[in-house]
């Protein structure tokens, strides 16, 4: 992400850019962190309580809450702590799991990690991604400083708190 602004050196801050074309939605965060840990191996289902990045798409943009785990999507990447091992999950639709959850890849320079997350058009329910495209969006970062997650950061509200996407802010594909 060259170009990009650096944040400045704090506990935890974050930058998300979107880029898309027909077949992938591709997001790039920038997470400045000053203690990186995740040590949940032991089952993927739990990543998010690590420092992890997490998204949500409100794929038909109906905001429907009690749809989440059937019709929405929630993926997101992590870092293992100690061995750097990378991992990818499928939250949403149900039954999650690591298969169908994109493609990542994580660099990291002095405590700020750069990570780059690609789904397919099918992958987030569509035959194919086009200009005018909405969804409902929610990006969130999870931090854990050594006791388990002890805070995250949203771009929208509607994922930290509970399975919410009808707080999720739109997310149009422009040309």
């Amino acid at each position: 992400m060259a170009g990009a602004p650096q944040p400045p050196v704090v506990d935890l801050s974050a930058y998300v850019a979107v880029q898309w074309n027909t077949d992938a939605l591709c997001l790039a965060v920038m997470v400045t962190d000053d203690v990186h840990r995740n040590v949940e191996s032991a089952d993927s289902t739990y990543l998010w309580r690590g420092d992890s990045i997490q998204f949500a798409f409100d794929v038909d943009h109906d905001g429907d809450d009690a749809a989440y785990f059937t019709e929405d999507r929630e993926l997101g990447c992590a870092v293992l702590s100690p061995d750097s091992q990378l991992r990818t999950y499928r939250w949403a639709p149900t039954p999650a799991g690591a298969t169908g959850s994109g493609t990542c890849s994580v660099q990291n320079a002095d405590n700020t990690w750069y990570y780059e997350v690609c789904y397919t058009a099918a992958e987030l329910g569509q035959p194919a991604f086009t200009a005018g495209t909405v969804f409902g969006f929610c990006a969130m970062v999870n931090d854990d400083d050594g006791a388990g997650r002890d805070q995250w950061l949203e771009l929208t509200p509607g994922m930290g708190t509970g399975k919410q996407p009808s707080l999720f802010r739109a997310l149009e594909l422009a040309p």
